[in-house]
C-alpha cells in the first residue's frame, strides 16, 4: 500500500513559505504613525494587512511545526532498504508489490522482526540500470531499532548478502551522508590508510568503534 501526503514541509514550496513567513513575522510598523506622508486612511489599511499577515504567519507557522512532528513520528518508525531485486516487468503492478511484500517478509524472518510493515514502496521510477530504495514504515519505533540492530545477520547470507538496511532520513540529513561518503572516497583513494563511516563519523577502517 502506498500513501500520498498532499502536504509536504521539505517540498520546494514549502521552503519558500516557511521563507515567507519568517519574513511576515520581521514586518514592522515602527514609525508609521508619526509619517506625515502616509494618510491616515492608508495607516488604518496598513494596521489591518499587519495583523491579518501576522495572524497567517503564525496559523502557517502552526501548521508546518504540527506536519515536521508528524513526519519526524514516521521517520523514527521507518527504514530504508537498499538492494532489494525488481520485479519482472513481465508482472503486473500488483504482483510486483506482492514480491516486494514477500522479499521484506523474508528479510524480516532474517532478521527475527516479529511484526509486519504497515506500509512498504518503492522510492523514485523505474530503473532499467539500478534497484531503487524501498521505504518500510513499521507500527513503531521499536521494530526499526530492532531491524537495524540485527542487520548485521544479512551479511554473508545466501540470499541478502549486499542488503543494506538505513533509517529513514531527511533530505538535510540524505545530502550531510552523500558528502561523508564523497568525503571518505577521496581519503580512500588518496593514501593508504582506510577510512569508513561508523556512527555519522569518518574513523580509520581499521578502528573497532
Amino acid at each position: 500500500m502506498t500513501t500520498k501526503r498532499s502536504f509536504n514541509s521539505n517540498s520546494p514550496p514549502a521552503i519558500a513559505a516557511k521563507k515567507l513567513i519568517g519574513d511576515l513575522q520581521s514586518l514592522s510598523l515602527e514609525g508609521l504613525d508619526n509619517d506625515s506622508n502616509v494618510p491616515e486612511y492608508a495607516k488604518v489599511i496598513i494596521r489591518h494587512m499587519h495583523t491579518l499577515l501576522t495572524t497567517a504567519s503564525t496559523l502557517l507557522g502552526e501548521q508546518f511545526s504540527a506536519q515536521d512532528a508528524i513526519e519526524d513520528q514516521e521517520r523514527r518508525r521507518s527504514l530504508v532498504i537498499a538492494g532489494i531485486e525488481e520485479p519482472s516487468d513481465n508482472f503486473t503492478k500488483r504482483d510486483q508489490y506482492k514480491k516486494d511484500r514477500e522479499s521484506i517478509q523474508e528479510i524480516f524472518d532474517v532478521l527475527d522482526i516479529a511484526t509486519d510493515p504497515v506500509c512498504s514502496y518503492r522510492l523514485g521510477k523505474p530503473d532499467k540500470n539500478k534497484r531503487r530504495l524501498m521505504k518500510v514504515i513499521l507500527p513503531s519505533s521499536f521494530f526499526q531499532t530492532q531491524a537495524l540492530r540485527s542487520a548485521k545477520q544479512l551479511k554473508g547470507h545466501a540470499k541478502f548478502n549486499g542488503i543494506f538496511l538505513r533509517p529513514s532520513l531527511t533530505k538535510e540529513e540524505r545530502d550531510a551522508e552523500y558528502q561523508m561518503r564523497k568525503q571518505v572516497r577521496e581519503l580512500n583513494a588518496s593514501g593508504m590508510t582506510k577510512y569508513r563511516i561508523s556512527k555519522g563519523k569518518i574513523i580509520n577502517a581499521g578502528s573497532g568503534n
